[in-house]
């Protein structure tokens, strides 16, 4: 599998606000991790 391919074609067949949107989303989730894993240390 070519991720790089897939994921140009991902973002030519979304718009750049969904993908944005998506980055955003996964940025605060790897922040609540990275809290949860700070609490559990």
């Amino acid at each position: 599998m070519d991720t790089l391919k897939t994921i140009s074609e991902f973002v030519s067949s979304g718009t750049m606000g969904q993908v944005m949107s998506m980055l955003k989303v996964f940025v605060k989730m790897v922040e609540m991790i990275a809290k949860m894993a700070a609490i559990f240390k």
